[in-house]
């Protein structure tokens, strides 16, 4: 199994993070409007925008644009929508997460040729390591079982499968 998360010792595995600095420009036929042609300097930057397209002040993504992937994951939290003023429409975005996720993931394929490789040249499964709860897009080890959805590696197994060698 291939364990990847932000602070990975192994730097292939680490560069799969959704933290890992890459320019991504959301294209014409992305299904949320308000993301098209706007560019991020992560994943995660994106991913957070997406969320704030959910808002009560969708606006706010332009913040996204410019700032640190850490500071993104903050400004999209609970805490960092409410210190802002922003409320999340939850039905909404729980609706559209693992798509937001799988799309922007498909951009990175198709402009990170590092990241591609990565995939490409992997045989093994992929798991995110998430440290805390609720374990959503990773899990963890407990007691010598992997626990967690793993949809952040669900999706790169899934991308792997369906890669033609370029």
């Amino acid at each position: 199994m291939n364990t990847f998360w932000s602070r990975s010792k192994n730097h292939d595995l680490r560069y799969l993070s959704n933290f890992e600095p890459v320019l991504l420009t959301i294209p014409n036929e992305f299904f949320i409007p308000s993301m098209k042609d706007k560019t991020f300097p992560s994943v995660e930057n994106a991913f957070q925008a997406c969320k704030y397209a959910h808002s009560t002040n969708p606006v706010q993504m332009c913040e996204l644009e410019t700032c640190t992937p850490k500071e993104a994951k903050s400004y999209g939290s609970k805490t960092g929508m409410k210190k802002r003023g922003i409320r999340l429409d939850v039905d909404a975005w729980n609706k559209v997460s693992y798509k937001c996720m799988e799309e922007l993931l498909k951009i990175r394929i198709l402009c990170d040729e590092r990241f591609r490789m990565i995939i490409q040249l992997s045989d093994k499964p992929f798991f995110h390591i998430e440290t805390r709860p609720p374990y959503i897009w990773g899990g963890c080890m407990k007691n010598g079982v992997w626990v967690g959805h793993n949809r952040l590696g669900k999706i790169l197994d899934d991308l792997k499968n369906n890669l033609v060698i370029i």
